[in-house]
């Protein structure tokens, strides 16, 4: 499920717009996700 992954990502950079702080905004994400 790339697709997942991919969304995640795309999702913490809109949400940051930093990809330096990639790490905490996936961590977001996966809570959101949760």
């Amino acid at each position: 499920r790339d697709d997942g992954d991919m969304g995640i990502f795309r999702r913490a950079w809109h949400e940051g717009g930093d990809p330096t702080m990639i790490g905490g905004m996936i961590r977001r994400a996966a809570e959101q996700l949760r």
